[in-house]
């Protein structure tokens, strides 16, 4: 009984891949690196899928800028 209370409790999947995005696309994560940008972009475009639309990419518009300030 006690991993069927687990399993209600736990959020859907649609609604952990949101959680993900969110947290993945704040500010000081997705723009550290372009590692971390694609990163987000893939959840993105996940996400986009699932709910049947158009991905919002983002981009760093300098990525050598953006490296070396955070060396």
């Amino acid at each position: 009984m006690n991993g069927l209370l687990k399993l209600f409790r736990r959020p859907n999947k649609l609604e952990q891949l949101r959680e993900m995005h969110k947290i993945q696309g704040a500010d000081g994560n997705w723009n550290i690196d372009g590692y971390m940008c694609g990163l987000f972009n893939g959840l993105e475009i996940a996400l986009a899928v699932w709910e049947g639309r158009e991905p919002v990419f983002r981009t760093l518009k300098d990525l050598g800028q953006q490296e070396a300030a955070n060396e």
